[in-house]
């Protein structure tokens, strides 16, 4: 199980897609991804915050086609597990000092409580949350 970030879906959205995330998501199955109810929220408020109506109505078909062909139903919410999990991990990170956005909490979180991978460009905002992580484009860079 792959959890899509954010910034992957967004990249596989993208007008002009990079090539190396493209190859990098042909070397699996469609059915091992998946993504969270975080991510929906992030990239539907992007969409719902651009102000060309063409643009947006662009994103909205774009998002439309790469979240059905890429997660189908396949959506991770929060649940006990993933909330339990998410709040470990901040409450970690607050006492080392560490400063994390929730939503990216979340997303590890639930990534966690499900053991799934976490496909994601910031792996720095996921280091030591106990999620196995891959970069997508340090991947693509290698190949």
């Amino acid at each position: 199980m792959i959890v899509l970030d954010t910034n992957v879906l967004s990249a596989l959205m993208a007008a002009k897609r990079n090539p190396g995330i493209l190859a990098w998501a042909d070397r699996f199955r469609v059915e091992d991804f998946w993504t969270t109810t975080i991510t929906i929220f992030v990239l539907r408020h992007g969409i719902e915050r651009v102000k060309d109506p063409v643009r947006r109505a662009d994103l909205d078909a774009m998002y439309k086609r790469v979240i059905l062909a890429m997660t189908g139903d396949r959506l991770l919410s929060i649940d006990e597990g993933a909330a339990n999990a998410a709040a470990v991990l901040k409450a970690r990170r607050e006492k080392d000092g560490v400063v994390q956005e929730i939503r990216d909490t979340l997303i590890a979180g639930i990534s966690v409580a499900h053991g799934a991978t976490l496909a994601t460009r910031n792996v720095r905002h996921f280091a030591n949350a106990g999620v196995p992580l891959v970069d997508p484009w340090d991947e693509a860079a290698d190949t």
